[in-house]
């Protein structure tokens, strides 16, 4: 989070209606990252990140709530998730090593409330943020486990 950018507000009380008002005109949706190859230092890469996805029945609720403006692109429930790390380009050769390191993470199940949110801007358009309430304290530890895998396969998180 960047404290006091212009665009981040609470969606509570009248001070955010301007914001709201510009999050409708040029929200553009951050969760249409597809991974993408690019050609570095002869090497290819995939801009790669680790995320959690919510439970198909909250994504379908969440998306529903699309106002249908014209101009608006908003998130299919498929799209939706939670960032743990994002990881930027990422060279072929490290897949694997990521993969495995991540796959051995072992995480129950754990509840998540939406508490707040807001929006920021990024290139031209507004995003939409949520912040998370963990009543169990699971998604630090998740968190914490998350970048050892990733530092383990050789990458930084």
């Amino acid at each position: 989070m960047v404290s006091g950018h212009p665009h981040r507000r609470s969606f509570a009380g009248a001070a955010s209606r301007s914001c709201e008002e510009c999050l409708l005109r040029r929200l553009k949706d951050i969760t249409r990252m597809r991974i993408r190859f690019t050609v570095l230092d002869s090497r290819m890469v995939k801009r790669l990140f680790v995320a959690i996805n919510p439970p198909a029945d909250v994504a379908r609720r969440l998306a529903e709530l699309d106002p249908g403006i014209d101009g608006l692109r908003w998130a299919t429930a498929d799209r939706l998730h939670v960032t743990l790390c994002f990881l930027g380009n990422v060279a072929e050769d490290a897949h694997g090593r990521l993969v495995e390191a991540l796959a051995a993470i072992a995480c129950e199940p754990f509840p998540l409330r939406v508490k707040r949110c807001g929006c920021f801007a990024k290139h031209g358009g507004l995003v939409l943020w949520a912040g998370l309430d963990d009543p169990s304290d699971a998604l630090p530890l998740l968190h914490r486990k998350v970048a050892r895998a990733v530092r383990a396969a050789g990458l930084d998180p």
